[in-house]
């Protein structure tokens, strides 16, 4: 485990000038549209706007493109209804670049400084709900239509959900149950919560029977909610990589619902890592270089293509795209640390150039100086959500550096390394040293609760 939690930033939604946090249940800001795009202009003032707005602002058009689809869906579901979307883009287009096709309106805002978060208020400006389209938007619009929807619950679900996002592996697994079965009671379509649950069943209680039914529920319920099934699937593909049934129990509901949201990067790289896992080479290949064009400018999409094209399975077959897509991330500026890890992983499984991955993994080594930095780098790459099951590789050679001087090693670096041969496949080493961090340090229950996981993979064969 880690020294310490990292705490979740708030989330903001940008306002013209300065950005703004806005409260659920209060007045939505007053927003100035300098200039209309695309089917405008929609009546933005208090008293006079639509029965719900959903007005949601992005920096750029590029930002915008991963959520169109799900507004685009939105728009005609429930335009009926008296429901109106409108994106607000910070920075112009260039001519021709917006879709015409699509339904909602778009708003150009001088100065806009934006984190692409939603906010649905009603006819007279009150702010009903904020998030982003994968936390069940589609059903807080038609519940907020119904007249059903609580500023005050969604205010609640909000800060819960970010809670559980940044301590999942950190908070006792009975706390964190009662809180994810609250968000999907008041949300059935909130994708995030599906995956919370998923993670919870399968990395921290081991249950395989509930985890293969939140599997098929998911599905269900999800089905059409394209936003909400990516987020769902990325986390739930990246749970186990060794785990194949969860690929096989997601990719059909994945390639039927991702033509849908061609422009939603999670959704399509959710899918690819599914086909990856499943070893479907032809339909890999197409996608691959479909999306390696896509994301020409966007590097943390390139980030993740190269690391789900660099499988252990088949990394080699697919080395040429995914060394050009690593390389244009790293010209991007991409974030440093994950350009490393994904390197390493590129070494390891594509070029099998072990010698060049011994040398990354000491220089990476000595930047973290010392025991409790690689320990806290490790137990970030494999478990904080937004590296969960990308980096594995560099996180598991991490352990094992660890654990060349075992001795000198503390409980919660022993519960580290424990995480590290579960994910390598050694569930025998992992029950090991669970059981010798437990001894150790029994005042966390935290250390007995993996074992118990491990210990139960191990009797499954795992």
């Amino acid at each position: 485990m880690q020294r310490w939690l990292v705490a979740g930033l708030p989330l903001l939604f940008g306002a013209p000038s300065p950005a703004q946090e806005v409260e659920t249940g209060a007045l939505a800001p007053a927003v100035h549209v300098d200039e209309w795009l695309l089917h405008g202009p929609v009546e933005l003032a208090a008293g006079a706007r639509p029965k719900l707005l959903v007005l949601a602002a992005y920096d750029d058009l590029d930002d915008l493109r991963e959520h169109a689809d799900h507004l685009h869906l939105l728009q005609l579901r429930l335009h009926d209804r008296g429901l109106q979307v409108v994106a607000l883009l910070g920075n112009a287009p260039a001519p021709l670049a917006i879709d015409p096709q699509w339904s909602f309106a778009i708003g150009r805002v001088d100065g806009m400084v934006a984190e692409p978060l939603l906010q649905l208020s009603d006819g007279s400006g009150t702010v009903l709900w904020c998030g982003r389209p994968e936390h069940g938007l589609l059903t807080a619009a038609a519940t907020a239509l119904d007249g059903k929807l609580d500023p005050a619950v969604c205010a609640r679900d909000a800060e819960s959900r970010q809670n559980l996002c940044s301590g999942l592996d950190d908070l006792p697994a009975a706390d964190l149950q009662p809180q994810i079965a609250q968000l999907l009671l008041h949300n059935p379509q909130d994708g995030i919560a599906w995956a919370l649950q998923y993670l919870v069943q399968t990395r921290r209680l081991g249950d395989v029977a509930a985890a293969r039914q939140t599997l098929a529920a998911a599905g269900r319920e999800l089905a059409a909610a394209p936003a909400a099934l990516g987020a769902f699937a990325d986390l739930a593909l990246r749970a186990d990589r060794h785990d194949r049934q969860t690929v096989q129990a997601l990719l059909p509901v994945l390639t039927q619902t991702a033509p849908a949201a061609g422009g939603d990067s999670r959704l399509q790289l959710a899918v690819l890592r599914a086909l990856v896992r499943g070893g479907h080479r032809q339909e890999i290949k197409r996608r691959a270089e479909r999306l390696r064009a896509a994301f020409d400018h966007r590097p943390e999409q390139l980030l993740q293509l190269a690391e789900i094209l660099a499988d252990e399975h088949g990394g080699k077959d697919w080395a040429v795209v995914a060394g050009t897509a690593l390389a244009r991330a790293e010209q991007l500026q991409a974030d440093p640390r994950s350009v490393v890890a994904v390197r390493y992983r590129l070494l390891r499984n594509c070029s099998g150039d072990a010698a060049a991955a011994a040398r990354l993994l000491a220089s990476h080594t000595a930047e973290l100086g010392g025991d409790t930095g690689v320990n806290n780098d490790a137990w970030y790459l494999m478990t904080e959500l937004p590296t969960m099951g990308r980096f594995d590789d560099l996180a598991i050679a991490l352990c094992d550096q660890l654990l060349l001087h075992r001795d000198r090693l503390e409980a919660f670096e022993l519960d580290t390394c424990a995480l590290g041969r579960w994910l390598a496949g050694d569930t025998a080493a992992a029950v090991e040293l669970e059981a010798t961090a437990a001894t150790r340090d029994g005042s966390r229950g935290s250390y007995e609760e993996r074992l118990q996981v491990y210990r139960s993979a191990l009797a499954r064969g795992r």
